[in-house]
């Protein structure tokens, strides 16, 4: 393997895996025949073996997403791919806002629902998914279904009221990525991919504000914001071809 290919795989490291491949391509070359001598016509196509990739993605274990995905091959430089799954809550994210309601016990977690769809280009023909690098635009949609009981003073004594509090992530990519089939199992191809992004987040969130009917008396105000801020992606998916 050529030392520049390891740069693919500085993000793909999971549990100790790495992967290296074989490849195998047919090809198919046409000859026109005039007389005695016989002309090349330059190869336009290419007989691969393999136009389906069925894949999961490790890293978005992450971000509590658990997607499975389905790439299928156009023609030899262009694809097409849809993720699918659902969701439990993103931790990272929810680590670096540091929000009370989402690290107390008694929030309540649903299951929320993810949603990618992208593009690849292969410049040197997708090889079977054997060794071949892409470029591939994309779009993503998940969200989080949580829920918290906001307790507040109603003037006599203390009430709970259940307040929404999940977010969801609505983003647009570009990412580079390497495919290789691994070493140790046969049939089994590593996705690594790096890139960068824009993620536009919708939280929603409350906070106790007091009454108009005084006393002290407090009510429950819910609040949805909206932010845009820049993404970086790393990570590998695992699959199998057919």
């Amino acid at each position: 393997m050529k030392p520049q290919r390891f740069v693919f795989f500085l993000f793909v490291f999971f549990a100790g895996i790495q992967t290296a491949c074989w490849a195998q391509r047919d090809s198919i070359r046409v000859r026109v025949f005039s007389g005695t001598q016989q002309l090349p016509v330059p190869e336009v196509n290419r007989n691969y073996d393999a136009k389906n990739f069925i894949r999961f993605n490790m890293y978005l274990i992450l971000r509590g997403a658990f997607t499975v995905g389905y790439e299928r091959i156009l023609s030899n430089k262009h694809s097409v791919a849809i993720d699918a799954g659902l969701t439990y809550r993103d931790f990272l994210y929810e680590s670096f806002i540091g929000e009370d309601f989402l690290t107390d016990s008694d929030t309540k977690v649903g299951i929320g629902n993810y949603f990618e769809i992208s593009y690849k280009f292969y410049p040197k023909d997708y090889g079977d998914f054997d060794e071949a690098i892409y470029i591939s635009p994309g779009f993503i949609k998940r969200s989080y279904d949580l829920s918290t009981d906001a307790e507040y003073y109603n003037g006599n004594d203390y009430s709970t009221e259940n307040v929404d509090v999940g977010y969801g992530m609505t983003e647009a990519y570009l990412r580079f990525g390497y495919l290789r089939e691994s070493w140790i199992f046969d049939n089994v191809f590593m996705d690594a991919y790096f890139g960068i992004g824009y993620r536009e987040i919708t939280a929603n969130s409350y906070e106790l504000m007091d009454s108009p009917l005084g006393g002290g008396a407090e009510q429950v105000v819910r609040n949805r914001e909206t932010e845009g801020v820049p993404a970086l992606y790393a990570g590998a998916k695992i699959g199998f071809t057919f």
